[in-house]
């Protein structure tokens, strides 16, 4: 079995499932980095948590790798990296920087810009409102052969309908998560953040990305609690209402010439003010 984008939501249960203080996902023959980083996230809430592999797996030593190395620009792989307050971007800009570093196009540095503002978006909203107790959790890659690149944020929180049920007019996780895909949905921070005195663009962070992996022909699932919903080909469908997680999971993939094809035509400022922001919100850009 493998466990990647197409299959994880439908998989996650039994791939997540603890007996005994282990989880085996030892029949998993390749393991996307979505996996992983949830399998990081489970690991870093309870440390006696043993997860077994098959040491004979083609993934074994990138999931090895994944879930012990730190970051090293001087190497191929992606690691995983904990968001807290004090390291947002630094973090972020760390997993967007490897990434386009593998790429070969002129217009990787313009695809980063807009990568970096997706990642950071997500970032804050994790680290703002999530209060898990893990921190925020992230890792990414690009895979070459089929030119596409997938980043995952993870985190052990509240999930969504515990900050927007109190604002808005949602009863269930799977409501409350598309309605934070909407334009303008915003709910106060969890927490207050002691390096930022305020957000700006309030209300665009999950909007921005929507609107980007529409315009891209992206994908993007999004967990909260026990609820997974997809946004694909502009359509947005509820995968399950029987998910077995507590927090968030935000994954995207975007295909690289989709990208490479709106870059032509766009800076991230002119995307932002095109089909995100109001007249006047480019004036803090």
């Amino acid at each position: 079995m493998d466990f990647t984008f197409e299959n994880f939501v439908e998989e996650f249960n039994n791939f997540t499932k603890v007996v005994q203080n282990k989880i085996d996902v030892s029949d998993c023959k390749f393991i996307e980095p979505v996996g992983v980083v949830i399998l990081k996230a489970l690991l870093l809430e309870s440390l006696n948590l043993i997860v077994y592999t098959n040491r004979s797996s083609p993934s074994f030593s990138y999931f090895n790798t994944l879930l012990s190395a730190n970051y090293d620009k001087e190497k191929n792989y992606i690691p995983i990296e904990i968001v807290g307050f004090n390291n947002i971007r630094e973090n972020g800009n760390k997993i967007v920087n490897l990434i386009i570093r593998n790429l070969h196009k002129e217009d990787k540095n313009d695809l980063g810009d807009f990568l970096i503002h997706m990642v950071g978006e997500l970032l804050n909203n994790a680290v703002y409102h999530s209060l898990s107790e893990i921190k925020t959790v992230i890792t990414g890659q690009y895979f070459p052969k089929k030119g596409k690149i997938q980043i995952c944020v993870v985190d052990r929180g509240v999930g969504f309908l515990s900050n927007l049920g109190k604002a808005y007019n949602v009863f269930t996780d799977s409501e409350a998560i598309v309605k934070a895909l909407e334009k303008g949905v915003t709910s106060p921070p969890s927490k207050i953040n002691p390096y930022y005195s305020e957000i700006s663009h309030a209300g665009c962070g999950l909007y921005t990305l929507r609107r980007i992996i529409e315009e891209t022909n992206g994908r993007l699932i999004i967990i909260s609690n026990n609820s997974a919903v997809k946004l694909e080909s502009n359509k947005t469908e509820i995968l399950s209402e029987e998910v077995n997680w507590k927090g968030v999971i935000v994954v995207f993939e975007l295909s690289e010439s989709d990208m490479s094809y709106v870059l032509q035509l766009y800076t991230l400022r002119d995307f932002l003010k095109t089909f995100v922001w109001n007249d006047d919100d480019d004036k803090i850009f």
